[in-house]
């Protein structure tokens, strides 16, 4: 799970079930703003947002970013 600098989003990785999902939640709604499929073999070690971004979001996996 990482939090955006403002602390208005949460993002987080749903597990195999999910096909590695990575979800963006709205934190005042706590509606999901955005979701995007890794796929079943992808290994997620690591979310954080770039730099401090509230808009880029970095996923570190055992096989590249």
């Amino acid at each position: 799970m990482a939090f955006s600098l403002n602390e208005l989003y949460l993002s987080s990785l749903g597990g195999v079930e999910d096909k590695n999902t990575i979800i963006v939640w709205d934190l005042n709604t706590g509606k999901s703003l955005y979701g995007s499929p890794l796929g079943l073999h992808k290994i997620v070690h690591t979310l954080i947002y770039f730099r401090n971004s509230d808009e880029k979001l970095i996923a570190i996996l055992t096989d590249g970013v």
